[in-house]
């Protein structure tokens, strides 16, 4: 997850059926917004597959402070 541009930026690989030679990367930009009554709302702008990779691929994980 990152922010970017102001709003909710995440990436994840979905898994595919056995026997595949890739599995896919998707990103999906979220607008968050805090409701009058303190409660945050989401709605997913877009989703999408940004990139296919080899199945073999794994994400690396890092923490960073904005």
């Amino acid at each position: 997850m990152a922010r970017f541009h102001g709003k909710l930026l995440v990436l994840w690989d979905k898994s595919v059926l056995p026997g595949r030679e890739y599995k896919s990367i998707w990103c999906a930009m979220v607008a968050l917004e805090k409701t009058k009554d303190g409660h945050l709302r989401g709605k997913v702008e877009w989703a999408n597959i940004v990139l296919k990779v080899p199945t073999s691929y794994v994400f690396l994980r890092s923490s960073s402070s904005y």
